[in-house]
This record gives C-alpha cells, sequence and structure tokens, in this order.
C-alpha cells in the first residue's frame, strides 16, 4: 500500500492491475507512432536541463515541454518501468469526433500486461492548498479532469483501442505533479494523500527529481561496473 504521509516513493505505491482476457503481453514496435522506450537511460545532462528548466518555470508549459523532449525522465519519474512508452497530449478520441487530451498517457508494459497511467502537470510555482488549507481549485479541477478521461476511457475503450491503444480502460492510475516540497507542510502532505483511495497520486516535481536523480545515479555506477569489467577482460 501507499505509504500515509509525506510523498511516495514509488516502492510505496502499488499501480492497479487489470482483468485477464486476452492481454497484450508484448510491447508493440510503437503506439500511435511513439517508439518504445526500453531499459530507460537518463544522461546527468538531461538531470540538469530539468533542475534549471524547473528553476526558471513560472507555470507547467516549460516542464510540459521538458518532458516532451526527454520522455524517459517522466517514464523514470513515476515508474521503474520495463518497456514503456510516452505519448504527449494525444486524443482520446470518441466515434462521433472529438475527445479529450491529457497532458499525458503513459504505458508500462510489464508480465501481465500493459498498465496505463494518466499524468496531468500543474504549474511548479502552485499552491496545492489555499491559505485557509483548504484543497486549491486547481487541484480540484484536475482531479475532475482525470475523472472524465477515465470515464471516457471506460465508455469508448473498445473504439480506443482499435484507435491505436492496447488494453486501455477506465481504471488507469493518474498522477497530479504539482509545486515544489518546500511550499508544503506536513498537514498538507496528509491531505494529498486522501487522493489515493481515488487512485491519484499527487506529487511536487522535486519528487520526480528525486527518482530522475537515483536513475541517473544508477546508469552512471552501471556504466563504471562495465568498464572495469571490460578493463578486467582485456588485461
Amino acid at each position: 500500500m501507499c505509504a500515509i504521509g509525506g510523498e511516495p516513493s514509488y516502492n510505496d505505491c502499488v499501480t492497479r492491475t487489470y482483468g485477464t482476457g486476452s492481454l497484450v503481453r508484448q510491447p508493440p514496435k510503437e503506439i500511435r507512432g511513439y517508439a518504445p522506450i526500453v531499459s530507460p537511460y537518463v544522461r546527468r545532462s538531461a538531470l540538469q536541463k530539468y533542475e534549471k528548466t524547473l528553476s526558471l518555470a513560472k507555470d507547467e508549459r516549460p516542464m510540459q515541454r521538458f518532458f516532451e523532449e526527454n520522455p524517459a525522465a517522466l517514464l523514470v519519474g513515476i515508474l521503474r518501468p520495463h518497456t514503456g512508452f510516452v505519448l504527449p497530449r494525444q486524443m482520446l478520441p470518441t466515434p462521433g469526433g472529438g475527445g479529450w487530451i491529457p497532458d499525458f498517457m503513459v504505458v508500462d508494459f510489464t508480465s501481465i500486461g500493459p498498465q496505463w497511467q494518466i499524468v496531468e502537470l500543474e504549474s511548479p510555482v502552485a499552491r496545492v492548498t489555499t491559505s485557509k488549507g483548504l484543497l486549491s481549485a486547481k487541484l480540484r479541477t484536475a482531479q475532475q479532469q482525470i475523472e472524465d478521461y477515465r470515464r471516457h476511457l471506460g465508455k469508448y475503450a473498445g473504439h480506443l483501442r482499435d484507435g491505436g491503444f492496447p488494453i486501455v480502460d477506465g481504471h488507469c492510475h493518474a498522477w497530479i505533479v504539482a509545486g515544489r516540497r518546500k511550499f508544503r507542510n506536513q498537514q498538507e502532505e496528509e491531505r494529498l494523500a486522501d487522493f489515493r483511495k481515488y487512485n491519484i497520486e499527487i506529487v511536487s516535481y522535486d519528487r520526480l527529481a528525486d527518482e530522475i536523480r537515483a536513475r541517473v545515479k544508477g546508469n552512471e555506477a552501471s556504466a563504471r561496473g562495465l568498464r572495469r569489467l571490460l578493463r578486467g577482460l582485456n588485461s
């Protein structure tokens, strides 16, 4: 289960899995024109760019652009992925035209099939609560958007699958990325933890930075180990 209070680590969170049936267990070569990200590798330069972009951002638009240009960073920021896809601003169409456009749809292919995530970005400078300690209007709006997306995914699941979204339904786990950790107190963190009963994680951009940083360090350690092994073989 997710921890109570504080921002969750990945290991605290259990993403929802889906029914059996004819699961797609192997990732396709592409989803709606986007190639899979296999064993995501994030360079230190990408981490540094993330930190700089975050420090200068006045709203969510620079962060949207960063993740569109560096999809592996978003993938490792919210998941410990196997083989994943990051789909920015993809129309979720209806049979009659039109539809919803989430900031990101992310899918990770595991041994039990694809697991979809909805990601909504809010401003890094946004406060998630008001001066009276109530949840902010923007946060409530983001929650409502997620529920609208889920309802749409459930209602038009067959149409969406035919349109290139493998085994998608209305039970997607969801993430709202908003604000900075330094602007939150313990009471606010506990209030945000209540959203987990709706299968929504509300995390700061600093939480994503922590996960990206950990991945970068792991990648660099693996590279050093490989170089030592090669030197030993060649000596």
